[in-house]
C-alpha cells in the first residue's frame, strides 16, 4: 500500500492537494515534478519507492531511488515520500560509513548542479567544489508562477512540508546550508530574486532561525518580507507532523509582515534576541568598546595621528574574529597601492596570500575611472552601499573621511545639513542592518592661541552637537607623542551599557608587522621615531 492510500490523499494527512490549476511539486519538469498531476510515483512492494534521478552531468536515469528506512523517516515526518521521489530525492547506499544516505538534488535548468546528503546522527555532506544554491531554484524560473509569492525554508524537509501542504499558493525554496548558510550566491541568481513580489520568510523559531529570517530580510528588502510564526513546534514540518496539513497551510496563510512603518501590536514584531556584541580585538579596548550592528560609529582626531589606520585595522579585526564583510570608501588615499598596502600589511608578509584574503572579504566603493567628473555624495555611497548589502552580503561600511564627500546643502546651514545626511546614513543602517564608521577631521577650533593643537572631542567634527548625538559610539584616536608609536584611544560616548563605556585605552604600533597591538600607558619620556 503506497502512502498515499495509507493516507487517503496524494499528499498524506493534510487535506489538500495541487490540482491542474496549481503547481504540485514546483520544480523544473527536467528531473523534477511536473505541474498539475499530484505525486504518481509509489512505493513498490519491495520497500523502496522508484523514480528518475538527474546525474551531475544533466542525464536521467531510472534506479529505485528511495529506501524503506527512507521511506518510512519521511512518513513519520508526515511527509509523502512519493513526492519526494518526483522532486528527485533519493538514497546512495553506504554514503556515511556504510551507512545509507538520502540524496536531496539542487537542480539548475533541470540539472543537477549539487546533492545534500543526510545522513545518521544529523550527518550532512555535499558534492565537492559544487556551487551553492537553493533547493528547488528552478521554480523561480517558472514564468508561470511568477505572481506567487516565494517561501523561503531553513532546511529542505520544511521545503518539502510546504510544498506538500501550500504548493498551489506559493513557490518553495530553501536555504542549502541551514541558519548558518552563507548567502553570498544570491548575486549569482539575483535576476532571480529581483522582481519576486513577496518573501515568505520560514526560518526556524530558535534564535539562529531568527538571524536568518533578519538576514533574509536585510538582502531582500524588509518591505517585501513577511514570516511565519508556528503554532507548534520551531517549524514548518513539526507543525505537519503534529497538527496535520490544514494547521500549517495556516500558518503560511497568516505570514505577518515584517515591521516597516505605522502603529503595530507589540506580537507583530518578529524576535530579534538580546544585543548582540563583539570584540574590538585589543584587551586594552574590550571593557571599553563593545562593537554591534548596526551601529553608527564616529573616529575622529588630529590629521596624523592614526585614526584611518586605527579604522581599518578594527574592520580587519571584525574580519579575523568574525567572518564580517566589510565596504571602504576611501576619499583622500587611493585603494591601489595605499589602502591595499595597508591590508596587506595587518594580514602578513605574503602579498599573494594576503590580495587574496582581500579579495575575499573587502568591497571598495569608489567613482567609475571613466567618468572623472561624478561627484560622490552621501546619496551615493547610501545608494551603493544598498547594493553591496544586497548583492555581497556586506555588514559593515567604512567611510574615509567624511569631509571628501560632495555636500549638497540645498540652501541648508551647515548644522541643517548634517541633521539630514546623518538621518539618512540612519536609515541605511537600519534599514540593511549594515554598521556604519565614518571618519571624519575635526574644525580648526583645536589650534589655540598659543598655537599648540589641543586633543579634540567629538563636538569638534564640522556640525557640532549632531556629531555627538547622532552616533552609537564616538571616539577619539589620539597620539599625544607625534614621533611615537603610543596611540590612545578615547571612547568618549557608548550608547548602550552593553556595548562598553567612556574611558581611554592604549595601542602601540609595530612597523615591522604594520598591526596594532595592546599596550600600557607609555611611560614618561618614551619615544619611538615611526608615525603609527
Amino acid at each position: 500500500m503506497t502512502f498515499s492510500e495509507r493516507t487517503g490523499s496524494s499528499y498524506g494527512s493534510n487535506g489538500t492537494r495541487a490540482s491542474g490549476t496549481g503547481p504540485s511539486a514546483h520544480s523544473a519538469a527536467k528531473g523534477g515534478a511536473t505541474r498539475g498531476n499530484g505525486a504518481s510515483q509509489s512505493s513498490s512492494k519491495g520497500g523502496r519507492s522508484h523514480g528518475t534521478a538527474t546525474t551531475a552531468d544533466g542525464t536521467e536515469e531510472t534506479s529505485p531511488t528511495l529506501s524503506e528506512q527512507h521511506v518510512e523517516a519521511l512518513v513519520s515526518r508526515g511527509l509523502d515520500p512519493e513526492l519526494a521521489v518526483k522532486m528527485g530525492w533519493h538514497t546512495v547506499p553506504a554514503k556515511f560509513s556504510g551507512k545509507d544516505g538520502l540524496a536531496i538534488p539542487m537542480l539548475r535548468e533541470g540539472k543537477a548542479i549539487n546533492h545534500k546528503y543526510r545522513g545518521p546522527n544529523k550527518q550532512f555532506a555535499q558534492d565537492k567544489d559544487a556551487p551553492r544554491s537553493l533547493w528547488n531554484e528552478d521554480v523561480l524560473r517558472d514564468e508561470t508562477l511568477k505572481h506567487l509569492p516565494v517561501l523561503i525554508c531553513e532546511g529542505e524537509m520544511d521545503g518539502l512540508a510546504a510544498v506538500q501542504v501550500a504548493g498551489d499558493i506559493v513557490r518553495v525554496v530553501s536555504v542549502v546550508d541551514g541558519a548558518s548558510s552563507n548567502l553570498d550566491f544570491f548575486a549569482d541568481i539575483w535576476p532571480l530574486l529581483e522582481p519576486v513580489p513577496r518573501f515568505i520568510l520560514a526560518g526556524d523559531g530558535d534564535g539562529p532561525g531568527q538571524k536568518l529570517n533578519a538576514e533574509l530580510a536585510r538582502r531582500l528588502g524588509a518591505a517585501r518580507c513577511a514570516w511565519l510564526e508556528y503554532s507548534h513546534g520551531k517549524d514548518l514540518n513539526d507543525v505537519l507532523r503534529a497538527k496535520g496539513g490544514p494547521q500549517a497551510r495556516l500558518c503560511i496563510d497568516g505570514a505577518k509582515p515584517f515591521p516597516i512603518k505605522g502603529l503595530y501590536r507589540l506580537n507583530d514584531y518578529p524576535e530579534v534576541g538580546e544585543l548582540e556584541v563583539f570584540d574590538s580585538g585589543w584587551i586594552t579596548l574590550n571593557p571599553l568598546l563593545r562593537l554591534w550592528v548596526p551601529e553608527l560609529m564616529l573616529i575622529t582626531g588630529i590629521p596624523s595621528h592614526g585614526k584611518s589606520k586605527f579604522a581599518l585595522h578594527l574592520l580587519c579585526n571584525q574580519v579575523e574574529q568574525y567572518q564580517a564583510r566589510p565596504a571602504i570608501f576611501s576619499a583622500e588615499v587611493p585603494i591601489k597601492p595605499h589602502v591595499r598596502d595597508e591590508l596587506r600589511k595587518f594580514h602578513g608578509v605574503d602579498p599573494v596570500a594576503a590580495d587574496a584574503w582581500i579579495q575575499e572579504n573587502f568591497l571598495f566603493l569608489g567613482s567609475d575611472p571613466r567618468d572623472q567628473d561624478e561627484e560622490i555624495d552621501v546619496d551615493w555611497i547610501i545608494e551603493k552601499a544598498s547594493d553591496a548589502v544586497i548583492r555581497h552580503g556586506i555588514n559593515w561600511l567604512l567611510i574615509d573621511p567624511w569631509n571628501q564627500l560632495e555636500h549638497r546643502r540645498n540652501r541648508e546651514s551647515i548644522d541643517e545639513y548634517q541633521e539630514r545626511a546623518l538621518r539618512s546614513l540612519n536609515r541605511f543602517r537600519r534599514s540593511f542592518g549594515c554598521s556604519v564608521i565614518v571618519v571624519a577631521h575635526p574644525t580648526k577650533d583645536i589650534k589655540q592661541r598659543d598655537g599648540k593643537v589641543r586633543t579634540p572631542n567629538l563636538y569638534d567634527v564640522s556640525g557640532s552637537a549632531h556629531w555627538y548625538n547622532a552616533p552609537d559610539h564616538g571616539i577619539v584616536v589620539d597620539r599625544p607623542d607625534s614621533s611615537g608609536y603610543h596611540v590612545r584611544v578615547c571612547v568618549k560616548k557608548a550608547r548602550f551599557a552593553k556595548s562598553g563605556h567612556v574611558g581611554e585605552g592604549w595601542l602601540k604600533f609595530n612597523p615591522e608587522t604594520g598591526r596594532y597591538a595592546a599596550t600600557l600607558p607609555p611611560e614618561k619620556g618614551e619615544r619611538g621615531n615611526a608615525e603609527a
